[in-house]
């Protein structure tokens, strides 16, 4: 018995479907609204950090898909947590988020493809990053931790639970934005 298989079949109808945008704002979205729903109620104990997935996610997006697109998907990424959790610091995630997806977007330029070491690293780095940020800016204000604490309540746990977070997104990432497209202004036109 022959089965044929029409070119077409079980492809999306509308060319925006395939577009490689959508895939890295469905992936950031999905990492959102994991990080703000699911991550918050993991009970770690005594720590006060949490796996940051969406830092993670941006590193992948940036990484696939360019500078522009990892430092939008970065802001929006970023400021979508920040009204969507409690915090005072509104905008700092955000800034941070669009520093690092601007970083990670020029591997998506480089000739060789990304490696998951270099992957597994770059987002060990960057999560332990963002506490700095986030604590340099509430020092400023005068009511942040101290550095010591910074390092042993939030960016050491988070360096962490990176590697484990990172292994999950590469796989995630490899089978979902498939290989590097950047897109850069007027090529969605």
């Amino acid at each position: 018995m022959q089965v044929s298989v029409r070119p077409g079949d079980g492809e999306p109808r509308d060319p925006w479907m395939r577009s490689p945008l959508w895939s890295a704002v469905v992936f950031l979205a999905v990492a959102v609204a994991i990080q703000v729903t699911l991550i918050p109620r993991i009970d770690i104990g005594d720590m006060r950090a949490v796996p940051d997935l969406m830092i993670v996610v941006v590193v992948a997006v940036a990484m696939y898909r360019g500078v522009v697109v990892g430092a939008v998907g970065g802001f929006c990424a970023g400021l979508a947590v920040e009204l969507l959790l409690p915090g005072d610091t509104l905008g700092v995630v955000a800034l941070a988020a669009v520093a690092i997806g601007a970083w990670c977007g020029r591997y998506a330029t480089a000739p060789d493809e990304p490696t998951w070491w270099l992957f597994l690293l770059v987002a060990t780095v960057t999560t332990g990053i963002v506490p700095f940020w986030v604590g340099t800016v509430q020092a400023l204000r005068g009511d942040g931790p101290s550095i010591p604490e910074i390092v042993a309540n939030l960016a050491g746990p988070q360096m962490l639970f990176a590697p484990l977070i990172a292994a999950v997104v590469w796989w995630v990432a490899r089978r979902l934005l498939g290989s590097r497209h950047v897109i850069e202004p007027g090529m969605m036109s």
